[in-house]
């Protein structure tokens, strides 16, 4: 086998491969397509539904668009890296906030990491004029849906709810959404009323206290149970300790890796990026890539990604390894989950009450600009958990339905949407009834607080409650965060390696 459990037989891997190499891959081809290309059409999106049915809100969750690396070490140091500097004039300015109401000072990714530039120009982990493409196209996706179709901001801009991560990459791709969305940026604008500002008001938090993603940083609890998770999977560590140095080396002499990285294990999420990133913005990857090899170094970078921050988990009802399972991810995505669900409850309220009164400033369309750390573990929590990477600009939608039949009140349905394809996970047309997800997701796995997820987060090791309990693993802390967590978590706190 080519996998057996998490571990790799290189040996059988080099040899398919080699036979491959050269028949497989070409360079016109992309391995990792970018998920704006197809997203679904409103007729394919709403075939099935229910006569009289009606969207009532919707909340989008995307992650950060093409870019450069966040790190130099899988690059050829000849690659010039190019594109970084394109027109933003048509792209709407963000005004942000802090959840408190504290105005954040304003970042531009022009200046964003001057001192790790790479050849060519760019600095480490910027968006390029490809991504920034990639993000007008997926806001003119959802002009054309939400506000054509669908009609949710029949009052503007006042309906429109933002957030982005405190990351220069992520707020520029909001920038480039809004622009697709507002019908200032993109082919042939969808039919639609909607104009947005010069300015749009946002929410992010400062750095240290981000939502978005598993910020092991500011949670001691959460690090221990990445630790855990990553015993229970026996695979400690990105760089296959039983293997160890010759897996490493087998894999870094196939793919002709840059002599100038010495570390003895290979990191599979940083390697996977970096091949994304070259191949979205047009440069060669690797002598030796082909789509075999690109599908094993995605699927172990998302396998060893979703040990720690987005596992599997068993039904509620049965308690073997769900404490957990259920810790890694209330811990790490609660407080988004918990957000989400917020603005679901509050939208289901209004849409019984007609939108009427004090509805009228209630969100209809909530934008979320995160990170392919966000999506993998929100997509666990709503039971779909992620089997490939998220490509560039992959998003995960989750629209709030009203049916016919219910009496006075409105039957109200949730449905998950991921790159703009309908999730099946949740039954008929991908349908599920508003109190089944408040209970099985909103209520199990999220957060409604800052307080509460700071109490959770520094309770002792083994203390009641499941989110905060480590399974056994209460070391001490430092040592408490496993590898890829650790890689996880300062990756994205730190906005690059």
């Amino acid at each position: 086998m080519l996998l057996s459990g998490s571990k790799l037989n290189l040996p059988l891997l080099l040899v398919i491969c080699g036979i491959l190499q050269r028949s497989v891959y070409a360079d016109d081809k992309l391995v990792f397509a970018s998920p704006t290309q197809t997203l679904g059409t409103d007729d394919e999106l709403d075939k099935g539904m229910p006569v009289g049915a009606q969207l009532q809100f919707t909340s989008v969750v995307f992650r950060d668009v093409a870019r450069t690396p966040l790190t130099d070490r899988y690059l050829h140091k000849e690659v010039s890296w190019t594109g970084c500097s394109f027109d933003l004039s048509k792209a709407p300015e963000l005004l942000l906030t802090a959840p408190g109401g504290t105005q954040l000072p304003p970042k531009d990714g022009a200046d964003a990491q001057k001192h790790a530039a790479l050849k060519g120009g760019c600095g480490m982990g910027m968006v390029t004029k490809a991504g920034y493409e990639q993000g007008v196209a997926l806001g003119a996706w959802l002009r054309r849906r939400y506000t054509a179709t669908h009609k949710l901001l029949p009052a503007g801009a006042s309906q429109l709810y933002v957030r982005t991560s405190y990351h220069n990459r992520t707020m520029l791709a909001m920038r480039a959404v809004l622009a697709g969305l507002g019908g200032s940026q993109g082919a042939a604008p969808a039919a639609s009323s909607l104009t947005l500002p010069r300015s749009v008001q946002g929410v992010a938090s400062p750095p240290g206290s981000e939502v978005m993603y598993a910020n092991v940083g500011r949670c001691r609890a959460l690090g221990r149970n990445m630790r855990a998770a990553e015993k229970d999977a026996h695979t400690p560590g990105e760089g296959f300790e039983e293997e160890g140095r010759d897996a490493a080396q087998s894999v870094r002499m196939f793919l002709k890796l840059p002599e100038h990285d010495s570390h003895s294990w290979v990191s599979w999420k940083r390697l996977l990026d970096a091949i994304m990133c070259l191949e979205a913005n047009g440069l060669p990857t690797y002598d030796g890539m082909n789509e075999v090899m690109a599908g094993v170094i995605n699927r172990e970078a998302t396998q060893r990604v979703q040990t720690v921050i987005g596992p599997s988990c068993p039904p509620e009802a049965v308690p073997s390894g769900s404490q957990l399972c259920h810790g890694l991810i209330q811990l790490g995505i609660g407080p988004l989950v918990g957000a989400l669900g917020a603005q679901v409850t509050a939208a289901a309220k209004c849409a019984e009450q007609g939108w009427g009164g004090d509805c009228a400033s209630t969100p209809r369309l909530a934008l979320y600009s995160g990170h392919d750390t966000s999506l993998l573990p929100l997509s666990a929590a709503f039971g779909v958990p992620l089997t490939q990477w998220p490509g560039f600009g992959a998003s995960m939608t989750l629209e709030l339905w009203s049916l016919p039949g219910g009496g006075d009140k409105p039957q109200l349905h949730v449905r998950l949407l991921y790159n703009g394809r309908v999730m099946d996970a949740f039954g008929k047309a991908g349908l599920m009834p508003l109190a089944g997800f408040d209970l099985g997701v909103l209520r199990r796995f999220g957060v409604a607080s800052a307080d509460h997820h700071k109490q959770l987060c520094n309770a002792a090791p083994g203390a009641a409650g499941g989110a905060a309990a480590a399974a056994g693993a209460g070391a001490a802390e430092e040592k408490g965060m496993g590898h890829v967590g650790h890689v996880v978590g300062a990756m994205e706190q730190r906005g690059g390696p």
